[in-house]
């Protein structure tokens, strides 16, 4: 009878350590999603560090302090994210839609980085590019004196679909 209870109490045993392991495992793939439309400028380093499941570490985009993460998945428009850091924190932020979006649909996303309202940019430029010989339209909007600013780059010759968006912070 000792030895029924003793089989009982380590088969209980075993399956606590498993659930437990379990719940840890859960545990820590959460910690490490950190969704593209997440990321926000000035969030620390660690968070796409941390994320392994969702950003992965460049090792072509590290200069001195600077280290650059890219997303492993896209956001709900298709775009791909490169986070760029130093000093511990995100200071930039770059996504990549290889087809366009139609830009009314990014000013959404630029609030959600920068924190600030495009239609209440403090200053608004566009202008005209040249990119190894191709004229390239991008339109920028600056916010807090300019410690904050945005590129949009746009397909082709039309300003209506967006290619590019990178926001910075100074």
């Amino acid at each position: 009878m000792a030895a029924a209870l003793s089989s009982k109490f380590f088969r209980s045993a075993i399956l606590g350590l498993i659930l437990v392991s379990g719940l840890a495992v859960w545990l820590w793939t959460q910690r490490a999603t950190l969704k593209p439309d997440g990321v926000i400028i000035g969030m620390p380093s660690s968070a796409p560090r941390l994320s392994w499941k969702t950003f992965s570490y460049n090792e072509q985009g590290h200069f001195g302090a600077k280290t650059q993460f890219e997303s492993r998945s896209t956001d709900a428009l298709g775009g791909t994210y490169s986070l760029h850091c130093r000093d511990g924190k995100v200071y930039a932020v770059e996504i990549n839609y290889p087809g366009g979006v139609d830009r009314n649909r990014t000013l959404p996303i630029i609030s959600k980085i920068t924190g600030y309202d495009p239609a209440k940019s403090e200053e608004h430029d566009v202008k005209e590019l040249s990119m190894k010989g191709c004229e390239k339209p991008s339109e920028y909007f600056y916010f807090n004196k300019g410690k904050i600013g945005v590129q949009l780059d746009f397909v082709g010759d039309k300003k209506s679909r967006v290619a590019r968006i990178y926001c910075w912070s100074a």
